[in-house]
């Protein structure tokens, strides 16, 4: 079973352009944290070289970073929150018309339980898959090409080893399993 399906990116059609915001956003968090292990990293190099002096701009500039990823992780979930309900509110008025189209005798031939789990808790769930899975998914991806992408311009054996590691990281179930 794969992370993605084409039948459910068609429903997402609506809130395309807020999947993209939303990866973006995630893109942004991911530069903090980039950003933060630099920045903790000249602090080291500071501190052992005994040069103190330097450590203060560069704790001014982590609490910075550490407070634009405070901002953006807040924009990120109300961003999610506004695109899964937009989902839902769509999904649900189709599925209510594609109900009434049926008419009545379609629910007298199938169990009311099961549409009504369909309506509420499958709509719920796909506006969860839509609004924090896809984009954090597209974010991370672009986060593995970009992160073995600068380590190979450091260090392009290093690269390469890393390189290796991710693409066998989806590999990794798959080879346990049959071992």
């Amino acid at each position: 079973m794969g992370l993605i399906r084409r039948r459910l990116l068609l429903l997402a059609q609506p809130i395309r352009a807020q999947i993209m915001v939303a990866a973006l956003v995630g893109l942004a968090v991911v530069a903090t944290h980039v950003a933060q292990a630099v920045i903790v990293a000249h602090i080291l190099v500071a501190a052992f070289r005994g040069r103190y002096q330097q450590s203060a701009p560069l704790l001014a500039a982590l609490a910075s970073v550490v407070i634009v990823r405070i901002v953006l992780l807040r924009v990120q979930e109300v961003h999610a929150s506004a695109t899964a309900a937009t989902l839902r509110q769509d999904l649900r008025a189709r599925l209510y018309a594609r109900l009434a189209a049926l008419g009545p005798a379609y629910l007298v031939r199938h169990r009311t339980g099961a549409v009504q789990a369909t309506v509420l808790d499958g709509v719920d769930a796909l506006g969860t898959y839509f609004a924090r899975f896809i984009p954090l998914l597209a974010a991370a991806a672009v986060t593995v090409v970009g992160v073995v992408a600068g380590i190979a311009v450091l260090d392009p054996i290093t690269g390469a080893a890393v390189l290796a590691c991710a693409l066998l990281v989806p590999a990794a179930p798959i080879i346990t399993e049959r071992a």
